[in-house]
């Protein structure tokens, strides 16, 4: 058994030296080798004992004899010519001619035999070559019958065997030859089989091979390429945490090029300012399997370079789903750390001075208003600053002086401010300041200095220089229980009163406080007016003014009125909000209403136009002062023919006076389409006097204080009369207003006053009504 064994294994090296190196990576390829190199080996000795065979029963002479085992030894070429040149098809074609002589010789030698029953024999190893050989085994078939049919023809032994005659002693040869030919044809046929699928086989293993090798080839090439064009950097590691690859990006961005970071611990490399991320990272991915998610630090490069980076870190995974090392991507975020530090520092501070803006004020306040405070807790105070006489340096020096100033305040602000406290612009010249943990006395302290360093401070710019002041509202925020709106409403109202009582002081905010209890009332219009101004919620009223002198004075001579629609429903009269209108300078806009609502209201009563003679219509200094005023109402008048010549502007004596270029020019635009003017409330200050005959007026209404008590005081009657008789003395009508009872219309009319108005002439009722 042991031997049997041996011999096996030395059989198997025998077939195997045979192989080609390419062959031997396939086992199926190697046992069809190893069948085809056997069978061709043992279709030798075949060969070799039917030549033995002939030569003994001397069937044929010696040359014959030679040739036959020279065509046998041609089998032998197929093992040394697959061997050497690794080409099954060369290799079988030598052998299949080999094979094919070896037939034809053998049939030749046994000749003789006429009988045609021997061609079933023949049947046998065609369609065993048939069945096995293929292509091959067709072409050996075909050999065998093209063989057959010649000895057949031409052998005179042909009649010896029959199916039912005796044997003869030349049947026995013929026997032979024909054993023979069917070995040999299952051989052929075997080997053609076995070859042609190993030839096939071999080849589509190779064409893979090479097919797969130069894919994977490209997709190296590409994934190389894809690493290297990447905007990221990208360094892989080992299990052990030692750079295998970075691409060129990380090489930038870590100043190590590859040479020398193939093999180098991670750390050294990719250096963050806290290493232990990068080990605790890489080692958590390769240990667990798990992704590290973003992260941001600093990197410092080789070179000494620090940039913002922001990484992650993913495990690189073996075919089991082991993890063998790590991936590193990462990409410089420098610029865009920076640029939201920008963003952020431009969203919290003012771009001018430096200090905090508005919005970021507002936020750190609402911040210390929202923290809980025991009864023993240290307060809070804010301090709202607005600059006296600012606007004197932009007018004459320009913007660019007074920017100088608020960033030169600004700075002043923050040396008196501690470290804690937070300084801020709030506004155009207005700052607010909130101390945190501080008390009210020392808080006034604070604010007094402050005061102090700003009213002697110079500022000087080219050849000029310039003192300013500061007004300053307090607002203890500890025991008031403010919100952020409130706080900063309390602190305003606190700076205005400040303002109001003389500029360059502080005023300390009290909810009790008479000055502040009118501003807050103030402040409370401001959204009643602008809600108004949205809604249409202004009505105009009307009120005659009766002729006293000339009766004959054809059409209605009236003023308009402004009144309030309430959220109840109720009427408020102009008085109660023209104070808060002009303080928050609303007046020009409520003009321009009033303006246009009378303007439509005669469009639609054309009727009531022709009845009128003179409609007075009120217009503040605010709509004085705009440039825009003339060109907006001459485009309304326009509008309606003939409505300009019936329209009266009243112009308060103190805004005529303050305004008298502009009034000057306002009135010679406006009585060029064919508008009057009315000088109102006309000798409140006896310096108009002087002003009078610069101003081209057409009536002259006598101030309602002096015209209420002409009846019992002698000084306003005189004041009466004087007025009367300047206005004549200048060709101007004059208009007694408050005239309230028939005692005191009775007297103007006596004194010779041109008309009168009041609630003895008639009360003021809607226009429509």
């Amino acid at each position: 058994m042991v031997v049997m064994q041996s011999l096996a294994q030395q059989l198997v090296r025998l077939l195997d030296w045979f192989l080609p190196e390419a062959s031997k990576g396939d086992v199926w390829v190697v046992q069809q080798v190893r069948c085809a190199v056997l069978g061709d080996l043992l279709a030798a000795l075949m060969g070799y004992g039917i030549a033995l065979l002939i030569y003994r029963l001397g069937l044929a002479s010696a040359a014959e004899l030679g040739v036959l085992l020279v065509l046998v030894s041609l089998l032998l070429g197929y093992p040394f010519l697959y061997r050497f040149t690794t080409s099954l098809t060369l290799s079988g074609a030598i052998s299949v001619l080999g094979l094919g002589a070896c037939v034809v010789d053998i049939l030749y030698l046994t000749a003789g035999f006429d009988s045609i029953a021997a061609l079933w024999l023949v049947a046998i190893p065609v369609s065993a070559s048939l069945w096995l050989g293929g292509a091959i085994g067709l072409l050996t078939s075909l050999s065998t019958v093209l063989i057959a049919l010649g000895a057949y023809h031409f052998g005179p032994a042909a009649y010896a065997l029959t199916l039912d005659g005796p044997l003869e002693p030349e049947a026995g040869r013929l026997a032979v030859a024909i054993s023979a030919l069917f070995y040999i044809a299952v051989l052929v046929g075997g080997y053609g089989y076995a070859s042609r699928s190993a030839q096939l086989r071999l080849m589509s293993r190779l064409l893979r091979k090479e097919r797969a090798e130069k894919a994977l080839l490209e997709e190296k090439e590409r994934a190389q390429l894809t690493l290297e064009s990447i905007g990221d950097g990208v360094i892989t590691t080992d299990e052990r945490g030692h750079v295998e690859n970075l691409n060129a990006t990380a090489q930038a961005l870590t100043g190590w090029t590859r040479e020398r970071a193939v093999g180098t611990p991670l750390d050294g490399v990719f250096r963050l300012l806290n290493e232990q991320d990068v080990q605790e990272g890489v080692g958590e991915c390769v240990r667990s399997g798990r992704r590290i998610g973003k992260c941001n630090r600093g990197l410092l490069a080789r070179n000494g370079v620090r940039r913002d980076v922001e990484y992650s870190a993913s495990p690189i995974r073996l075919a089991g789903g082991e993890a063998r090392g790590a991936i590193i991507v990462f990409h410089d975020v420098t610029s865009e750390r920076e640029l939201a530090r920008q963003l952020s520092y431009q969203a919290t501070h003012d771009a001018l001075t430096g200090l905090i803006n508005r919005h970021e004020f507002e936020r750190r306040l609402e911040r210390i208003l929202a923290q809980p405070r025991a009864a023993s807790d240290v307060e809070h105070v804010l301090c709202y600053l607005d600059l006296d006489q600012f606007k004197v340096v932009n007018d004459t020096s320009g913007h660019g002086a007074g920017d100088e100033l608020l960033r030169q305040i600004g700075g002043l602000l923050k040396d008196c401010a501690r470290e804690t406290d937070t300084v801020a612009r709030v506004g155009g010249d207005e700052f607010a300041i909130l101390l945190v943990h501080c008390r009210l006395d020392r808080a006034l302290r604070v604010t007094h200095d402050i005061r102090e360093r700003i009213a002697a401070y110079r500022f000087g710019w080219g050849e000029r220089s310039f003192t300013v002041a500061v007004s300053i509202g307090v607002v203890s925020l500890s025991a008031q229980g403010f919100n952020m709106t409130q706080a900063l409403s309390a602190a305003d109202e606190a700076c205005y009163a400040a303002k109001e009582a003389g500029r360059n002081r502080v005023h300390v905010y009290q909810p009790d406080d008479s000055l502040l209890m009118v501003r807050s009332r103030e402040m409370r219009w401001i959204g009643k007016l602008h809600d108004a101004l949205h809604k249409d919620r202004f009505l105009l009223a009307r009120q005659t003014v009766a002729p006293l002198v000339d009766e004959a004075e054809a059409g209605r001579h009236y003023e308009i009125l402004l009144r309030l629609r309430d959220d109840d429903g109720s009427l408020i009269t102009a008085e109660q909000f023209l104070s808060a209108a002009e303080r928050f300078k609303l007046m020009a806009e409520i003009d321009r209403s009033v303006l246009r609502t009378l303007v439509d209201w005669f469009r639609a009563h054309p009727r009531a136009l022709e009845d009128t003679h003179t409609c007075s219509v009120n217009l503040s200094g605010h709509s004085l002062n705009d440039d825009r005023t003339a060109g907006y109402v001459s485009d309304l008048l326009a509008s309606v023919p003939g409505l300009a010549h019936r329209i009266c502007f009243e112009i308060t004596e103190t805004t005529a006076i303050a305004n008298l270029r502009r009034a000057q020019r306002f009135i010679v635009h406006m009585r060029a389409l064919g508008c009057r003017f009315s000088l109102d409330d006309f000798g409140k200050g006896m310096s108009s006097l002087a002003y009078l005959k610069n101003l081209p007026v057409d009536y002259l209404k006598i101030d309602g204080q002096f015209v209420r008590d002409i009846t019992s005081d002698r000084i306003d009657r005189a004041m009466v009369q004087a007025v009367n008789q300047i206005g004549h003395v200048l060709g101007m009508r004059t208009i007694a207003e408050h005239v309230e009872t028939d005692e005191i219309l009775a007297l103007v009319r006596e004194m010779g006053v041109d008309y009168a108005q009041g609630y003895a002439i008639g009360r003021p009722s809607l226009m429509g009504d």
